[in-house]
């Protein structure tokens, strides 16, 4: 999933009105975001202060409450939940011994194209499987 359709799952997940929806669609997927920068990337026609009432409300929606910059924490928020995403789940192959995935894999021997693509997702998670 791309940053853009991430960015409009988690504006629905967190019930964003769409002004505010409109907003956090403008954040760009790269670090230091700004007030100034994200305010020329959305070229709203509305003013300074709509836009940071805006921001404040979309802060609250996130559990933002603290002073400071606080467009950087939403960013760290999202840009988290978005590396979560798209890493592999590692949790799932917890417990699973290389043994058992390479007899698994070995199994598969018959269909090359399944058994390469796990052991691409086996590798990505940190499982070591002997090539036969």
């Amino acid at each position: 999933m791309n940053w853009t359709k991430f960015l409009t799952y988690i504006c629905q997940e967190y019930d964003l009105t769409p002004p505010q929806t409109e907003i956090l669609l403008c954040l760009k997927e790269d670090e230091n975001p700004t007030k100034q920068g994200l305010r020329k990337a959305c070229s709203t026609d509305i003013g300074e202060e709509a836009f940071t009432q805006r921001l404040r409300n979309i802060y609250k929606e996130f559990d933002i409450t603290d002073r400071g910059p606080r467009l950087p924490k939403l960013y760290r928020i999202i840009k988290d939940k978005y590396e979560e995403y798209e890493l592999p789940n590692r949790s799932k192959l917890r417990g699973i011994t290389s043994l058992r995935l390479s007899h698994f894999v070995v199994r598969l021997h018959s269909t090359a194209p399944v058994r390469k693509l796990f052991l691409q997702i086996a590798a990505s998670c940190g499982v070591c499987i002997p090539q036969n």
